[in-house]
């Protein structure tokens, strides 16, 4: 009987525990719900009582210019106030086969759009001719009274004439040449602004070359005194002929310095009469620059997007 009993105990069912994962979910849920509406909370009357600070409350006067500067004048090169480079520079426009083909151009584009204007006004036109005649006394003249005479004949003719431009033929030949004429005068402005930047450039570099030199020369007086010095601390007995040797060495090399540097300004001036389209014998007459150090040059103080085209190359290629 005990044994039926036992039996039966083991084979009933089990009772399972409930999940418990549903309350924390709930639990969870509500923290965020809560969070949520603590953040849509009426905040009253509460605002910030920070401003923000306007561009003129920020000290500039020193970094920033204050005053706007200007567009380059045509006339840009007058500014460092060396006549030489303004001749330099009229002198490689003026003797520049380049620019003339270029100039020869603008003329010839600049004809032409003077003729396709012509053909929106009337044209007039006046013709003369006079002839003068003598009649033979014979064949078809004898016994006539023209026979044997001389005859003058004169003949003025007037005449005026109006194309009517109805569908538009002569002003698009006018905006097409006038688009040329502005085309060529673009690219003169470029090959002109290309060669006197070059020459104002060159002539920048022989400057500093010529400063070059002024340091390599002072350096080269320098290390003499350093020698001189040298010396009377050797017989002096506080140094020794190797620091006499080295100063000397010294010397050498530094006038090796001012050398290359002569080299350096034979071969600028020849860049320069290159330019010039003259040879070498011109350079020779180059004086040294004397380039006044002047304040850095200022651009409008709004630029706006179209300032790329203003290059003379973008504006012939429109």
């Amino acid at each position: 009987m005990n044994a039926s009993i036992s039996t039966l105990r083991a084979d009933a069912p089990q009772r399972r525990e409930p999940a418990r994962w549903p309350t924390q979910l709930a639990v969870a849920l509500s923290a965020i719900a809560l969070a949520v509406l603590a953040g849509c909370a009426d905040l009253g009357n509460a605002h910030s009582t920070q401003t923000l600070t306007s561009p003129e409350q920020l000290a500039s006067a020193g970094t920033l210019p204050s005053q706007g500067g200007r567009w380059p004048s045509q006339n840009w090169v007058d500014q460092f106030n060396d006549p030489q480079l303004r001749a330099l520079v009229d002198e490689a426009i003026h003797d520049s086969p380049n620019l003339q083909v270029a100039f020869a151009r603008v003329r010839a584009s600049r004809a032409m759009a003077d003729a396709a204007r012509g053909d929106l006004y009337p044209s007039v036109g006046l013709d003369a001719e006079m002839t003068r005649q003598r009649f033979s006394s014979y064949d078809l003249f004898e016994g006539t009274p023209l026979g044997g005479n001389w005859v003058t004949e004169s003949k003025i003719q007037l005449g005026v004439s109006y194309d009517l431009d109805f569908w538009g033929k002569n002003r698009a030949a006018l905006e097409s040449a006038l688009s040329d004429d502005q085309a060529m005068e673009a690219e003169s402005q470029a090959a002109r602004l290309m060669l006197s930047t070059s020459v104002a450039r060159t002539y920048a570099k022989l400057a500093a070359l010529y400063a070059q030199r002024d340091v390599a020369e002072r350096t080269i007086a320098q290390r003499r005194e350093l020698v001189s010095l040298s010396g009377q601390r050797l017989r002096a007995g506080l140094d020794t002929q190797v620091e006499t040797t080295q100063a000397r060495a010294n010397i050498a090399a530094a006038q090796t310095e001012l050398e290359q540097v002569d080299e350096q300004i034979a071969l600028t001036r020849n860049q320069l009469a290159a330019l010039l389209g003259k040879g070498p014998d011109r350079g020779l007459a180059i004086a040294r620059p004397t380039l006044l150090a002047q304040a850095t040059p200022r651009l409008p103080d709004h630029l706006s997007i179209d300032l790329i085209g203003r290059r003379p190359d973008l504006v012939a290629a429109r």
